[in-house]
């Protein structure tokens, strides 16, 4: 339901002499929704060579943002991470100029270099590194025990009734199952955080949308 174009140097006034043609010769009600500074479509999982349609970013020349797909846009993203991964975006967003959006790297290693210390320090609120997924099935019918459905057996051995659909929340641990449910009776203490998990969790979020600028997974 989209269509993206991109001219060098056109005006919204070109964009708008286009919409009026498409609209002309496709008979299709079209609007100019916005004209970005930059855009970026973000690689595919499966296939590093290829962007895809649903995972991108761009900012307007007025300020605003358009994105989707991204960590920080995902329910399954814990607070801290869908954070600095904003914070990122923004840092990029102060560049108006697409081929200078490298002169940003130094403050945004900075940034994530401040975040990584406080999650090695253990300055993060638990609240911040909860994670939260919904059950898409019956938890009988999963057959790997992924952190989502261990969090889930935790609560059902607590007399908890687990249903499809329920959203479960969970911190990783580095110890025993790796995950530990949110609304058990206990809290685990923060010593007990898995940190490493959480790193590289942060790493991913990270590079995710700084690989159109060349970085990569070893930031």
């Amino acid at each position: 339901d989209s269509l993206f174009v991109s001219r060098p140097d056109a005006t919204r006034e070109d964009f708008q002499a286009l919409v009026k043609t498409i609209e002309k010769e496709t008979e299709l009600p079209m609007e100019l929704e916005n004209v970005y500074a930059w855009f970026a479509f973000l690689r595919s999982r499966v296939n590093p060579n290829l962007s895809v349609a649903n995972r991108f970013f761009g900012i307007a020349a007025n300020g605003d943002h358009k994105i989707r797909g991204v960590a920080s846009r995902r329910g399954d993203t814990c607070s801290f991470i869908a954070n600095i991964q904003r914070q990122v975006i923004q840092i990029l967003a102060t560049e108006q100029d697409s081929t200078k959006l490298v002169d940003r790297l130094p403050e945004i290693l900075t940034f994530v270099q401040d975040q990584l210390s406080a999650m090695k320090n253990g300055t993060v609120s638990l609240e911040e590194l909860v994670v939260s997924q919904d059950l898409s099935r019956e938890l009988d019918h999963y057959s790997v025990l992924s952190p989502l459905a261990v969090a889930a057996h935790q609560l059902r051995a607590q007399g908890q009734t687990i249903r499809m659909g329920m959203r479960i929340r969970y911190l990783y641990v580095a110890r025993g199952p790796g995950v530990h449910a949110w609304d058990l009776p206990n809290t685990p203490d923060w010593k007990a955080i898995d940190r490493a998990q959480y790193r590289k969790l942060i790493l991913r979020a990270v590079q995710e949308v700084l690989q159109p600028l060349g970085v990569t997974d070893a930031i």
